[in-house]
């Protein structure tokens, strides 16, 4: 899936790189709007932060579900049992 370059002849993995400080928060406003103009035309890398974004999505409601009391019983005997030989 990596492309070396987009339609400008920027390296795209300079751009992939930013989508993950981007969906972050961490770019700056001029640093977004550079991102989204490459963003605007390079269907490659639109691809991959839209997959990323679900992805996050995807990690963000697994974690609010709640792992079954037997799960969870079962999990804290292995780690007893675990501490107890260490």
């Amino acid at each position: 899936m990596e492309k070396t370059e987009d339609c400008g002849g920027n390296p795209c993995s300079e751009q992939l790189k930013s989508i993950y400080e981007y969906l972050d928060g961490a770019l700056s406003a001029e640093e977004i709007a550079q991102l989204q103009e490459h963003l605007d035309n390079c269907a490659h890398c639109a691809e991959a932060k839209n997959l990323e974004e679900l992805v996050r999505a995807k990690i963000k409601s697994s974690c609010a579900q709640q792992a079954p009391e037997a799960l969870k019983t079962k999990l804290m005997g292995y780690i007893d049992e675990f501490c107890a030989t260490a």
